[in-house]
């Protein structure tokens, strides 16, 4: 293999060894140079907090040798209604340094079954935070936490998360200090039930000063359903409660000191260059173009009927405000817009056609059309094989390669959820055929046609998604060469990660059995990536085809692992939002229509922006540039944020992924 040539724009503290080239690199962006040895970062002895000057310049914290040891004190709520109980808890958390490029993260208990899978999943999800905030790994170190007596839930994550940098950097933990609130992927903390309860155990307990997530100050009662100043509840008791809204919070509230973090950018860093956002708009007017054609085909002459017409409705709409944005040059969410027009448009299509037939009394019909739509899926595996395949030479094209990924592991997963909507639709459809005058049975298909059109149109936008990532995120870029035992520990991580997140996704569906897990599968798309991401190293069918097919040790093996796992971690974590702390209400078309708990998703979406914005100024101290992918999720959120429900959501997951892109760009050129 022959190197690419060495362009002297990075300097990351040494050779670049690597895992990619294979042809000559594009014209290199002139970027500047980092102003730190990256090498340090990965040193046992430092961590290396990027972006914390004005000027690019970072902060090196040194780290204490041998095994540390603190104890924090997390709260709990017993019973419901009126008989809700607040608690208060101990928990050992110990860390030391490792070298063994393993996760080791050990829960223990002083009772058998004592700590539940929420717990668990909590204490997964605070340590990979924790390493996320001293720009880490997972591998860094190894992790125990002990807990004492029965003990379930997530909302002490963010006190862990905060207990678990404590330990690691050797800092002292207040005894008198306390919190609740669960820990998000970007480490913005989220809401949790029960925290009058909870702050009447802490106060009987002796602490004096108690964090609760940002945006509750008034909080539901458990017992009595009535709303509980919090600040007035401590005040009254001679303590104090603070408002925590992120880790960093957290950190200072539990130790009383600073960590470092990074300065934010300006919002206009974030814009997309003039000729990234020229070729997001030409892309944004091709699938205007197919969003004309399908409504000029759906409005000449198909017999929508109510099922269909939805459909068809949610694109108009969605076209509709996609359009003006792209009159306002806001490309990158008219680009989202337009593709969620084409979807719906798609699926509006295919399923008046299925349905068409069903009407007649042509169930072969209904079921060759069916059929047809599920052959086209083969291309969402197709792209997949034609990702792995490049030879990236630049930190771009590693990232493009990761976006590439994500498009078409979608694709893939919702082939497979396709295709299972589709076998209960054939169900379904038989049902009508042994009495075709049956309504609530014509009205059952109508509903899971709708849901399997929508997925297969779902599936095959993810592949013109995977092609267009190829065209649009295509720029100059600092030449980069990764090294493959890095990017496995990275898969690795996230992997571990992930697999603890959908656990505790389980748990809180209470899904317990294989069956219970299909079923989830076939009815949720999100959980479905979630749960093949986990474990997609040791996976069979398509997975196994494709090591064999580039290599165990490949570049494009490697990067699938790792967008595979990263993929799974964020949306288990969307989920765990979903179902619990922001009870999201969904309608029959599997769209949100309202969010129990608005405040503290407004809440999320300020800080999450931020965060985004220290994390694109952390990744453009590592590499001289901010990542394209950043910027286009950053700009798609800022557009969505206003939206209803649902694009509320979506921009939160946009937020995440424009962090996530920054934090692998950093981790990349960290290793």
């Amino acid at each position: 293999m022959n190197a690419p040539r060495l362009v002297a724009l990075l300097s990351v503290g040494g050779l670049l060894v690597g895992c990619g080239g294979g042809r000559p690199a594009p014209p290199a962006r002139p970027v500047a140079a980092a102003k730190v040895d990256l090498k340090r970062a990965k040193a046992p002895a430092t961590a290396v907090i990027l972006g914390t000057g004005g000027a690019g310049d970072s902060t090196t914290l040194t780290l204490p040798t041998g095994s540390q040891r603190v104890t924090v004190s997390p709260l709990f709520v017993r019973g419901a209604n009126a008989d809700a109980e607040g608690g208060i808890g101990s928990v050992d958390l110990i860390v030391q340094a490792a070298t063994s490029g393993q996760v080791k993260v050990g829960v223990f208990e002083d009772v058998a079954g004592g700590a539940g899978p929420e717990w668990r999943a909590g204490v997964w999800l605070a340590a990979y935070v924790a390493v996320s905030v001293l720009d880490k790994d997972l591998t860094d170190f190894a992790f125990e936490a002990t807990s004492s007596g029965h003990v379930d839930g997530a909302s002490a994550s963010a006190l862990m998360s905060a207990g678990l940098v404590a330990a690691i950097l050797g800092w002292q933990v207040d005894a008198a200090a306390t919190m609740t609130g669960t820990i998000n992927p970007d480490g913005t903390v989220g809401p949790v039930s029960g925290i009058p309860q909870k702050f009447a155990a802490a106060l009987a307990a002796g602490k004096r000063r108690l964090g609760y997530p940002v945006g509750q100050r008034l909080a539901i009662d458990a017992a009595t359903g009535a709303e509980v100043d919090l600040v007035a509840l401590a005040r009254e008791r001679g303590a104090e409660a603070v408002e925590i809204a992120d880790i960093y919070g957290a950190i200072e509230l539990m130790t009383g000191r600073a960590l470092p973090r990074p300065l934010p950018l300006a919002s206009n860093a974030m814009e997309l260059p003039a000729e990234i956002a020229d070729r997001v708009g030409a892309r944004v007017d091709a699938w205007d173009k197919r969003v004309d054609a399908l409504h000029e085909e759906l409005d000449g002459g198909y017999d929508l009927g109510t099922a269909a017409l939805g459909a068809y409705l949610r694109s108009t709409v969605a076209h509709d405000r996609a359009f003006k944005q792209r009159k306002q040059g806001m490309v990158a969410p008219a680009y989202h817009g337009m593709v969620a027009a084409w979807i719906a448009a798609s699926a509006s299509r295919d399923a008046a056609t299925v349905l068409g037939y069903a009407v007649d009394g042509d169930v072969e019909g209904a079921m060759r059309e069916l059929d047809r739509l599920t052959a086209e899926l083969a291309t969402a595996t197709d792209a997949v094989r034609a990702v792995g395949t490049r030879k990236p030479a630049t930190m771009g094209d590693h990232l493009q390669m990761l976006s590439a990924f994500d498009a078409a592991i979608d694709g893939w997963s919702l082939q497979t959820f396709a295709e299972a909507l589709v076998r209960r639709t054939r169900v379904r459809l038989e049902v009508l055929r042994e009495d075709p005058d049956d309504d609530y049975a014509l009205t059952a298909v109508g509903r899971d046609v709708v849901a399997a059109t929508t997925a297969i149109a779902r599936a095959r936008a993810a592949v013109l998604l995977t092609q267009d990532a190829a065209e649009i995120e295509t720029a100059p870029s600092a030449v980069y060469r990764c090294s493959l035992p890095a990017v496995k520990r990275l898969a690795t991580s996230f992997a571990a990660a992930a697999g603890s997140n959908l656990a505790y996704v389980e748990a809180l569906g209470g899904i317990t059995t294989d069956l219970g897990r299909d079923l989830t599968a076939a009815t949720e798309p999100d959980y479905l990536v979630a749960a093949v991401g986990s474990r997609v190293g040791d996976a069979t069918g398509v997975p196994a085809t494709l090591k064999a097919a580039w290599g165990e040790d490949s570049v494009g093996w490697r990067l699938f692992t790792l967008a595979a796992s990263q993929q799974s971690y964020f949306r288990s974590s969307l989920l765990a939002s979903r179902w619990h702390s922001l009870g999201v209400r969904v309608g029959l078309d599997g769209r949100a229509y309202a969010i129990g708990n608005e405040r503290a998703l407004l809440n999320m979406l300020e800080f999450a922006e931020q965060r985004a914005r220290e994390h694109a100024h952390a990744a453009q101290v590592a590499t001289g540039e901010v990542p394209l992918q950043t910027q286009l999720h950053y700009q798609t959120a800022r557009g969505l944020r206003e939206g209803d429900a649902a694009d509320k959501l979506a921009a939160l997951a946009a937020y995440w992924a424009a962090s996530a892109y920054a934090q692998s760009a950093l981790m990349l050129a960290r290793n």
